[in-house]
């Protein structure tokens, strides 16, 4: 029977819930009941329980806390939640918490016996699907003893050299498998459901032992069908297949080809997605280890590029170092612009990039965790709480690193930006103190505003009016209005002091709209009026001790522009300076990071090939076999050396920078190789006092790396060359332990890297090693014979990565780079004076550019102040003849739009204003009747009334009398309004129908073409417009818009109220218009655009002149998808429009 645990706080639902059940029928024992969390945490702990039954809201230990637990500790226990409504707002939570059932109180008893029956079934099924892994596992047990076993554990041996090869190639011999091709590739096949991609519990790592069973049947019999190699079982639950075969572009598409067919039957069969990596080509089984490895490698891509990933290392590009300074800094810049759309854009940017450049998991979380940071450190400049975003991205950082895919990872980035916008966001919102800036603000930019008040700036801020008043209190110390008095005032005194406008403009300008008030409250703030304050407080002025207006104006200006162009000239002078200063030693940074990064690359490929040759069973069963100290006897040790010499010759005929490689021993008696196998090691070199041989002998996990230094291992040579070296395992079972295997680069490779770096003409790279030994210097052989000298430990000893040495000419830039994985410290170096060199330039030409502008400037000066003087002589002139009563007297020309322009031309508006509005009003009436006559021209159209006509009298002939009658009585209130001499003026609903009569006869003619539908909202049929504004809309709409139609059309008319104003929107799904066309819609006998605005400029001409140029047609078009001309008037109109 099965166990039920029932969890309530009430216990008179847990009694009814214990009497009403019939446990027995349903195979289910209540074995107990608990009234809270905690105490059902404590019975789970001491009982066994298959279900659990509980309520959501309860004391200490709530159903969703209860359901969490359960969900964390006992993931077999099935839960059941029952609540009221008021809490299932909590049940969204149980879906991550893999609750089986939710259920609303009250629960009758019929319905908690049907859940409950359901979840019998779930643990019937349960325990079937358990007996059936437990005879899976047997039989995965029982496979484990044959002989596919024996087989797999001998092929992952020979590939990952566990023991000799030639001892593992015999024993596979010895079960039918032979390795006798020219070419070997390792494919690793992983079932991603199993992988690190996802989280994996006992049972499943039970269930992908069988799983991997099932993909190396099917592996095994496609492999073995084509022929093309042999599979196997790994002991990590993953197979591998060991392809064999000719190096041919066929065979590797025939290789493609079986992977890919593998991956579809196994997801056809077991449903699950399997990813495959291809490791490359290799000559010989002893190298099989070297292709399983990037296989390994490719598989490991599957973090960056996603689940059932095929990758095949021999098509991978040379990995691709990205430099994500310049979107960091954008991304920065933009987050403190508020602009959202832009983040996202750069981070899918940063993605693409990562994604491209095939990065391994490591650096692709170092590349997210540096946006993290650059994210997060300009949310705490701008937070109030650094703290709290500080623990926010070292919680983030700590989630990246942990996140189980890349596109998992770049999520969790893409929240955090998001959370960063939102939390700006409500800073910006919330802070009292940020509202009270911005309320100030608002008062300083709106004082001259009469009707600023206390609910005018609240809503502005969106805020009340008492939870203002209190933090505006808090933060200035006073009111609202005290503050907006005060503001006022003190403008009052500066126009007081330095205008001499009259007291009622200045009243004006400060917002008070009575002049009265303002004196008033003027003398209540100083203690004096305006007038008295003036007098007081007015200095003397410059312009008082000049004769003339013209002599203080050239004085005032000239000045003024003095000054300007004496601070330009020494700011830009400092900035310019200190401007390529910085943008110097940034380059210099961004190259000496870029080159570090390449010489890391570089050190790390000849690495691989060091490990290669060290970890390659050849070389240690050579030095370790037949002379020297701890050797032994072997048969093969010509083969080996052969072997090895064939690897010499392939890597330095590909490598033109490695110029020796080799391998010794301590003993000089022992085997040693050099290079194609004819090179002799020097006898007299002790190999004890080489640091590349005695830092490496017995250090496996790590390559040594020397400074450049004279090699002289082999007789006859002394290059100059930089050593990589690595010890070499002996797998004998004898003690010696004195093999190293060694890589002379020529000094040329770093070199070569170092001269790509642009540092100037004066600039140059060098580099040191950890204890600060040069290892490439431009100017080494000086430095060696003390001609030159380099500030090394200074450089050693910084404590930044940039420092500065030396004064005047003599003073360096060093930017610093230092490698966590060669050691060395990459310097670059940048002579002071090269980068200033144009800076001295630009001053000279400064200096002459501002003698020029002062020059210029005081002639500018004496020409202003003339043109300045000259219209006020000529103003003054009109005034007395103004005087005399002379209004027809010629306008003065206005030629500034300054004080004097605006004086002068409000001199000229009022000189003819009056005799210009009667003309006015007089061309008004004559212009609305021509618009008028020309409206209704357009209006009454012959072609149309003739084609109607003709209409009515086939269809007279066709005996259509209903449609006949439709037509004609169509037809005659179309024209009863057309020719109609009553009133300009009808309704929006006479309007409207005038149209309904127009389209009913173009429906009735163009019946496949056009279909119309008019709705008009009661409130604005009454609405008064002037007669025949929409007929000639809505026949362009068809002739230019829905006749070119080839399917029919649907033409709309809709009336409806927006805000005071009604609004008409005729609507074709035509052919629509282009921008150009669209451009010229309401030009007037535009040849060219004729045909598309039939009456559309004179109906807008009729709207603006009568309603305003607020008011008219608004077209909106899209080419191929239709049209909407918008009719906009006055919904409440003045009766003198009524009337008119």
């Amino acid at each position: 029977m099965y166990k039920i645990l029932l969890v309530d706080d009430e216990i008179l639902v847990r009694d009814a819930i214990r009497e009403n059940i019939d446990w027995k029928s349903l195979d289910c024992e209540l074995v107990g009941d608990c009234e809270n969390g905690r105490q059902a945490v404590e019975f789970v702990q001491s009982h066994k329980v298959d279900v659990v039954l509980t309520d959501i809201c309860m004391p200490y230990m709530d159903g969703m806390e209860l359901s969490e637990f359960l969900h964390d500790n006992y993931p077999d226990i099935l839960i059941v939640i029952f609540s009221g409504f008021g809490e299932f707002e909590y049940a969204k939570k149980a879906i991550r918490y893999n609750v089986s059932e939710y259920m609303l109180k009250p629960v009758t008893a019929m319905e908690l016996t049907k859940v409950l029956r359901n979840m019998k079934e779930k643990l019937d099924s349960r325990k079937k699907e358990q007996k059936k892994m437990e005879s899976l596992s047997q039989t995965s047990k029982d496979y484990h003893k044959n002989v596919d076993v024996i087989r797999s554990k001998a092929l992952e041996t020979l590939v990952n050299c566990t023991r000799d090869v030639q001892v593992s190639l015999l024993e596979l011999k010895k079960l039918g498998i032979s390795f006798d091709c020219s070419s070997y590739r390792v494919a690793v096949f992983d079932m991603d459901t199993y992988s690190e991609m996802y989280q994996v519990d006992m049972h499943k790592q039970q269930e992908s032992a069988l799983m991997s069973f099932v993909l190396f049947n099917i592996g095994n019999e496609i492999v073995t069908r084509e022929n093309a190699g042999v599979a196997y079982q790994e002991g990590s639950n993953r197979v591998c297949i060991i392809f064999t075969g000719c190096r041919s572009r066929e065979f590797g598409d025939k290789i493609h080809s079986i992977c890919q067919e593998i991956q579809q039957k196994v997801k056809e069969v077991i449903g699950i997605e399997t990813s495959i990596g291809i490791g490359s080509w290799v000559r010989s089984p002893q190298e099989l280890v070297y292709s399983y490895k990037l296989a390994e490698k490719a598989i490991g891509y599957r973090y960056l590029l996603g689940g059932s990933l095929l990758f095949d290392m021999e098509e991978k590009k040379t990995d691709n170092s990205i430099n994500l300074i310049k979107s960091l800094e954008t991304l920065t810049e933009e987050i403190k612009a508020g602009n959202r759309q832009r983040v996202t854009e750069i981070l899918e940017q940063i993605e693409h990039e990562i994604k491209g450049a095939l990065v391994e998991k490591s650096y692709a979380c170092i590349y997210l965790q540096q946006v993290i940071r650059a994210i997060g450190n300009t949310c705490q400049s701008l937070s109030d709480d650094p703290e709290k975003i500080i623990a926010q991205r070292e919680k983030l950082l700590k989630e990246v690193s942990q996140a189980k895919t890349f596109d998992k990872a770049v999520t969790l980035v893409k929240e955090y930006a998001e959370g960063v916008f939102e939390s700006l966001q409500d800073l910006n919102s919330s802070s009292g103190q940020r509202q009270g800036m911005m309320a100030m603000d608002y008062i300083r930019k709106n004082y001259m505003d009469p009707d600023l008040s206390l609910n005018s700036i609240c809503s502005y801020l969106n805020i009340s009016t008492s939870y203002f008043s209190t933090i505006f209190k808090e933060m200035t110390g006073e009111t609202f209005v005290e503050s907006l008095t005060r503001i006022r005032m003190e403008k009052a005194k500066e126009l007081l002091e330095n205008t001499t406008l009259k007291n009622y403009e200045i009243a004006e300008k400060v917002g008070f709209s009575d002049p009265h008030y303002f004196g008033i409250s003027f003398k209540k703030m100083t203690g004096k009026t305006p007038t008295e304050y003036r007098t007081l407080n007015t200095p003397m002025k410059i312009s008082s001790k000049f004769k003339s207006i013209q002599s203080s104006i050239f004085c005032a200006v000239s000045i003024l522009v003095l000054s300007a162009v004496l601070v330009v000239t020494v700011v830009s002078l400092r900035y310019t300076n200190s401007s390529i200063y910085e943008n110097s030693v940034m380059y210099t940074q961004t190259i000496i990071k870029q080159l570090n990064q390449n010489i890391d690359s570089y050190i790390s490929y000849m690495d691989n090939i060091a490990s290669v040759i060290a970890q390659s069973g050849d070389a240690y069963k050579y030095l370790y076999s037949e002379k020297g100290y701890g050797a032994t006897k072997d048969e093969n040790y010509s083969e080996y050396r052969q072997r090895l010499v064939e690897q010499f010759k392939t890597i330095l005929k590909g490598r033109a920078d490695i110029r020796n490689i080799g391998i010794v021993r301590e003993d000089k008696n022992s085997p040693s190789l050099f290079d194609n196998g004819l090179s002799v090691r020097n006898t007299y070199v002790d190999l004890n006092t080489q640091p590349w041989y005695a830092d490496a002998v017995g250090k496996y996990d790590r390559y040594n790396l020397t400074s450049s230094h004279v090699q002289n291992v082999i007789k006859g040579e002394r290059p100059w060359v930089i050593t990589l070296s690595r010890g070499i395992c002996n797998y004998t079972g004898t003690e010696a332990e004195d093999g190293v295997v060694f890589l002379d680069l020529n000094y040329s490779a770093i070199s070569e890297l170092c001269a790509q770096s642009s540092m100037g003409d004066k600039g140059y790279v060098f580099i040191l090693d950890q204890n600060g030994n040069i290892v490439y210097h431009p100017q080494q052989q000086q430095l060696y014979n003390e001609l030159q000298t380099e500030n090394i430990s200074l450089v050693m000893n910084a404590k930044s990565d940039i420092v500065t040495v030396g004064k005047g000419d003599d003073e360096k830039i060093y930017a610093l780079s230092h490698s966590d994985i060669t050691g060395w410290t990459i310097v670059g170096c940048m002579n002071m004076s090269e980068l200033l060199r144009n800076s001295r330039q630009t001053r000279s030409i400064y200096v002459l550019v501002a003698v020029g502008l002062i020059i210029v400037a005081l002639l500018i000066s004496s020409l202003i102040a003339r043109n300045i003087t000259l219209p006020i002589q000529k103003l003054r002139d009109s005034m007395k003849s103004v005087q005399k009563g002379n209004f027809d007297i010629e306008d003065i020309e206005v030629i500034s739009d300054n004080e004097i322009g605006s004086l002068t031309r409000s001199f000229n508006v009022m000189t003819h204003r009056i005799r210009e509005l009667m003309e006015q009003n007089v061309k008004e009436q004559e212009q609305k009747r021509k618009i008028e006559l020309k409206a209704l021209q357009s209006q009454i159209n012959p072609h149309f009334l003739y084609n109607t006509l003709d209409s009515i009298i086939w269809m007279a002939e066709g005996k259509k009398n209903e449609e006949v009658v439709i037509m004609t009585a169509s037809l005659a209130r179309l024209l009863r309004q057309s020719i109609s001499n009553e009133d300009e003026l009808v309704t929006v609903g006479q309007e409207i129908e005038y149209v309904r009569s127009y389209l009913t006869i173009q429906k009735m003619r163009y019946k496949d073409k056009l279909e119309f539908e008019i709705k008009a909202d009661p409130s604005i049929t009454q609405v008064p417009i002037i007669r025949l504004v929409l007929q000639p809309l809505v026949e362009n709409a068809i002739y230019h818009g829905l006749k070119y139609k080839d399917s029919k059309g649907l033409l709309t008319v809709h009336g409806y109220m927006k805000g005071e104003n009604a609004v008409i929107d005729i609507t074709d799904d035509g052919v629509g218009m282009d921008e150009e066309t669209l451009k010229h819609i309401y030009d007037k006998h535009k040849v060219n655009y004729r045909s598309n605005g039939v009456g559309v400029y004179n109906v807008q001409q009729r709207l603006v002149l009568y309603y305003g140029k607020d008011y008219g047609i608004i077209y909106h078009s899209e080419k191929g998808k239709g049209t909407t001309a918008s009719v906009v008037i006055p919904g409440i109109q003045e009766e003198s429009h009524e009337k008119s």
